[in-house]
């Protein structure tokens, strides 16, 4: 993959396409001085493929009941206490979904090129566009011990094993997120000296039925995942932790 900012642009990832938008430039001022103002910031990785992201009622889902949601400042009363988050959001989107199960076949397509993200994107306004592959091939040979092997391994012996195709897509999920997260701690936060305090993961096609507390809300001295839902609908982790698919 490569990678290239210009100026006020937002950083472009060329994975499996290429990504035009523009932020403005305060977007990409650093926070330094964070301590003093107790202002803090988030990245929000939005990890997968396309699917409904590409409707407008789910990326503004998204944008109001999510991003904004945990950007909310606290009230004068809780002011005193609380930390004032700000928020940026990366894509890392397939356009190519061919590996889903059980998924329709309207969401389940290949869209004709990134085009078809741009109102979305002029909507979440991401600080970081990447296009990726829809599949990662697993490695031949992982180096594992019987009875330790790697989750996309271990858990295709389980309900899964007679899907087909189970431990590839599984291990794609994984190298996704682990693409978009060590981007985001070896370049892109050491460039524009974001000392990003927590990352949130979740889908292009989650929906939230209702707003995301705030960030100053949340105890970060723990991971938090949303409960009575897929495991990567959301996950919220503390700088130090990695995030789970």
């Amino acid at each position: 993959n490569s990678r290239k900012s210009t100026g006020g642009n937002v950083t472009v990832g060329n994975g499996a396409g290429n990504s035009i938008t523009k932020m403005s430039d305060d977007t990409v001022a650093n926070v330094a001085g964070a301590e003093h103002g107790k202002t803090l910031r988030a990245a929000v990785m939005i990890i997968g493929h396309a699917r409904s992201l590409v409707w407008d009622m789910v990326c503004h889902n998204i944008k109001i009941r999510l991003v904004d949601a945990l950007a909310k400042p606290p009230t004068d009363s809780e002011s005193a206490e609380s930390v004032q988050w700000q928020v940026d959001v990366f894509l890392f989107l397939s356009l190519n979904d061919k590996d889903s199960r059980r998924t329709p076949g309207r969401l389940k397509q290949v869209y004709q090129g990134p085009g078809i993200l741009q109102p979305c994107i002029k909507k979440l306004k991401p600080v970081h566009v990447e296009f990726m592959p829809p599949i990662y091939k697993p490695p031949e040979k992982h180096g594992c011990s019987k009875g330790h092997e790697p989750e996309y391994i271990a858990q295709s012996k389980g309900k899964f094993l007679q899907e087909k195709g189970f431990p590839q897509r599984l291990f794609s999920q994984c190298k996704r997120v682990d693409i978009a997260q060590d981007y985001i701690l070896s370049t892109f936060d050491p460039r524009f000296r974001r000392d990003y305090a927590a990352f949130v993961k979740t889908r292009p096609d989650a929906v939230y039925l209702t707003e995301l507390p705030p960030l100053w809300s949340f105890n970060l001295s723990r991971i938090t995942e949303a409960a009575g839902a897929y495991p990567d609908a959301f996950v919220l982790v503390p700088r130090g932790c990695h995030v789970w698919p």
